[in-house]
């Protein structure tokens, strides 16, 4: 088991209640994990931390409401996380770093009843002992990976106990990552499981664009198409003796051999009951005649 927390007199003069209020809770959430805390404490490079944890990650820790450089003062000693108090306030100056260095929002609140209704209101635990029910939160840059519609995982802000935060970076389960590793648009503390597990699935998704890539480069030849055939024309069955008739017509008719005469045109026939029909009318007569005489 570690020492427990040194709790030390405001170094520095001019210190707020709620700095000081502020300071005692970190050691206080760091005894309870069992961290030796030191207010206080000379650093290398000139530096005085709010709270050193020994044997802690990130174990510097420093409280800020005002305006400060919080960048450069991160230089001097990178292994820090900042607990910032009215960060969004265009009052404090620090908007800007919060989401750029290694800072986190602090959000006291306790539940009252307004009007009715249950409500989150600011609380002041180190004016007045009726805000002991008071929650201290980090939020702003406390990132969770959450998924959308599709499984499409991301990471979104959610505050988180103050105590679960502290312990998480402590002991290394969450981190600070710069902006685009863990959230697309600001730095944040993350948890490095969530971390690893949404760089496997860039990872997955890249390799299934790259194979997609290829496969789209490769030229797949059309399939044959047979050309469209017309159906054949109705047999057309000719005669040869057809064939020979229409050759004879077309032939020009053969000239009559020199030196014979023209025949003369050949007068037809009559038939035979044309020829027979004269000699029964004159037979006729003749009868009549010899009988009308013979008496």
């Amino acid at each position: 088991m570690r020492a427990p927390a040194e709790v030390a007199e405001p170094a520095v003069s001019g210190e707020s209640r709620e700095h000081v209020w502020l300071k005692q809770h970190v050691v206080d959430i760091a005894t309870a994990a069992r961290y030796e805390a030191v207010q206080e404490q000379q650093l290398p490079g000139g530096v005085r931390a709010d709270v050193y944890v020994r044997g802690a990650q990130a174990a510097r820790v420093e409280v800020q409401r005002g305006p400060a450089d919080i960048p450069a003062r991160t230089e001097l000693h990178p292994d820090v996380v900042w607990l910032l108090r009215e960060a969004h306030s265009t009052s404090s100056g620090n908007k800007a770093a919060l989401f750029s260095s290694p800072c986190v929002q602090i959000r006291i609140t306790a539940r009252r009843v307004i009007n009715g209704e249950v409500k989150w209101v600011a609380a002041q635990p180190w004016s007045d002992p009726e805000w002991d029910d008071a929650v201290v939160s980090a939020s702003s840059t406390a990132l969770r990976l959450a998924d959308r519609d599709g499984g499409v995982p991301f990471f979104e802000t959610k505050p988180i106990d103050l105590s679960l935060f502290l312990w998480q970076i402590w002991s290394g389960e969450r981190r600070w990552y710069p902006k685009g590793q863990a959230h697309e648009r600001f730095a944040g503390w993350a948890l490095v499981t969530d971390v690893e597990a949404f760089t496997r699935w860039r990872q997955e998704l890249r390799e299934r664009q790259r194979v997609a890539n290829m496969q789209a480069r490769v030229v797949v030849p059309p399939r044959p198409v047979a050309p469209a055939v017309a159906p054949p024309a109705p047999p057309t069955h000719v005669r040869a003796a057809d064939l020979a008739d229409t050759e004879q017509r077309a032939r020009p008719a053969s000239p009559p051999p020199s030196g014979s005469e023209p025949r003369a045109a050949v007068r037809p026939r009559a038939s035979v009951s044309a020829r027979h029909e004269p000699v029964r009318r004159r037979g006729w007569l003749l009868r009549y005649l010899r009988a009308f005489f013979e008496g």
